[in-house]
């Protein structure tokens, strides 16, 4: 991790991430924002730079999705202590996504990501801020432009750092990532080296193949256990994948590959990801291909 001072407002950090978020510098610290916060390390982390930086008029927002039982009632609880301990107001919502699905036919990746834009949609008519600040970071730019290029349904692209959609009935959010320059170990050194706490989900933790998606953009997996984490010590960092997408991702996204795809393409950098796109292909088949056949001698 790099460290910097940047000038005005963000004087007050002892520690940030040089070059990485430049949305801080430019940002207003009297705007209200909504805040997008699971409990997990990136979005904690989002946070806490939020309030090192100076911004106080946040609002945090936290969707349980009701996919996790316990471990996600335990979510939104720290959330909410969270949120008073750095004095900030909080929305706490609940939304059946399993039912979603099933009357609406969508995938669980899609219904949650619908659910969610739908809590927001609420949140930002209540407070009357319709810009909402999410904790994407590299890793997961670089699992999305993964499995863009393997689907083949959207060619080499990413998240984009700002994005406006339509949600709830008709209300239009700004969506804005500024962590999409850091990685995710960054940001739980970070976290560590601050003594902050938050909320580790185990199945970051597992395989994923190209059959099963479990990557964090989506925001919904299939039900896991969360526990705490904490400095040096106490809980995990999302530790990579052994095999399949996570792993490539992690890679891609620690040589800044990722970045490519969230701004102007790179010509060079582009079709070197190209070349590329064989070998991922191959890996994640075969890697793919292992963990189906261990899910299935489980089962036997």
């Amino acid at each position: 991790m790099r460290v910097a001072y940047f000038p005005g407002f963000l004087q007050g950090l002892n520690v940030v991430f040089e070059g990485q978020i430049p949305w801080l510098a430019k940002a207003s610290q009297g705007e209200r924002w909504l805040v997008g916060v699971s409990g997990g390390a990136d979005s904690v982390a989002l946070l806490h730079l939020l309030v090192e930086g100076g911004f106080r008029n946040l609002v945090v927002c936290h969707l349980n999705h009701r996919l996790r039982g316990r471990a996600a009632t335990e979510d939104a609880r720290f959330v909410g202590r969270l949120a008073g301990k750095l004095g900030l107001p909080c929305e706490i919502g609940r939304e059946d996504v399993r039912e979603r699905m099933r009357t609406s036919g969508e995938s669980m990746e899609t219904a949650a990501r619908h659910a969610r834009h739908d809590f927001f949609a609420g949140c930002a008519v209540k407070h009357r801020c319709r810009r909402v600040l999410l904790g994407h970071q590299a890793d997961d730019q670089a699992e999305t432009v993964l499995w863009n290029l393997l689907r083949g349904s959207h060619g080499l692209k990413g998240m984009r750092e700002e994005q406006r959609i339509v949600a709830g009935v008709g209300v239009e959010l700004r969506l804005v990532r500024p962590l999409l320059g850091v990685r995710h170990a960054d940001l739980v050194d970070w976290l560590r080296a601050r003594g902050h706490r938050w909320r580790e989900d185990a199945s970051n933790r597992e395989p994923v193949g190209v059959g099963s998606r479990g990557g964090r953009c989506g925001g919904a997996r299939r039900p896991r256990k969360r526990r705490l984490g904490a400095g040096a010590g106490h809980g995990s960092a999302r530790a990579p994948a052994s095999a399949g997408i996570a792993q490539v991702a992690a890679g891609l996204a620690a040589c800044g590959a990722a970045e490519i795809f969230a701004g102007p393409r790179d010509s060079i950098a582009r079709s070197c990801v190209v070349r590329a796109g064989g070998w991922i292909v191959r890996h994640l088949a075969a890697r793919g291909g292992e963990s189906s056949g261990r899910r299935e001698a489980a089962a036997a």
